[in-house]
């Protein structure tokens, strides 16, 4: 991706270490990443601070995490341009 893009945030839909590689490769192409904080396994996430934002998203009534509603939601909340759905 070029520098000329209009993408500046990403959410990523994942958390962790698979949401610290995405924010490696996103800041080699200038983007910002947001990522996903699920309450119920990430108390105090530390990888978290390495990103350039994070929301609590809660699973949804079935139990998956991350609720894809909330996930939309969290993203437009952040001013985010793109979403990585994750594997």
């Amino acid at each position: 991706m070029s520098e000329d893009h209009d993408l500046r945030r990403l959410l990523a839909a994942c958390r962790g270490e698979a949401a610290l590689r995405i924010r490696r490769a996103a800041a080699r192409e200038g983007l910002e990443v947001v990522g996903l904080i699920d309450p119920a396994r990430d108390q105090d996430p530390l990888w978290a601070g390495a990103l350039d934002g994070a929301a609590i998203v809660p699973p949804d009534t079935r139990g998956r995490w991350p609720a894809v509603e909330a996930a939309v939601a969290a993203a437009i909340d952040a001013g985010c341009d793109a979403v990585y759905p994750g594997w």
